[in-house]
């Protein structure tokens, strides 16, 4: 047998975890939909974000079952992993940073520690994530 190269081990350890991930990706939203609706009715756009991050979810669910796919495994996790930035960043910035959304986001991020990314496409990921956050200059800040 030979040795895996750095590419194909991240697409192996990918692979691994895509049913778990993607799962988790599709289902973990759901509850957070009532929430949107009660704190921030006037926002409806939160529950799109959140019916996105399900849909995203299932489909990369299914996509990961295509041979195609399989030897890509890892660019799946780039997607889902540019979606949950995306939307968690959206979220924040239309919620003006809300206590309550702060705790998702975190968990967001402490979840890219987690994913068998490089570093860079990692540091990519929160860096559009905070840009989504903070359009006009961080509040935090």
């Amino acid at each position: 047998t030979h040795g895996h190269t750095y590419e194909e081990e991240l697409n192996r350890q990918c692979m691994v975890l895509s049913t778990p991930t993607y799962v988790l990706t599709a289902i973990a939203w759901i509850p957070y939909i009532q929430l949107d609706r009660m704190m921030f009715p006037e926002l409806p756009v939160l529950v799109l974000l959140r019916i996105g991050l399900i849909v995203t979810g299932f489909t990369a669910l299914f996509l990961s079952r295509l041979a195609y796919f399989k030897k890509r495994a890892y660019w799946l996790f780039i997607f889902i992993g540019a979606y949950l930035g995306f939307s968690t960043g959206l979220i924040l910035g239309l919620v003006a940073g809300d206590p309550i959304y702060m705790g998702g986001f975190a968990l967001v991020v402490f979840c890219y520690l987690l994913m068998p990314l490089k570093p860079t496409h990692v540091l990519a990921i929160l860096g559009a994530t905070l840009l989504l956050f903070c359009p006009s200059g961080c509040p935090m800040a």
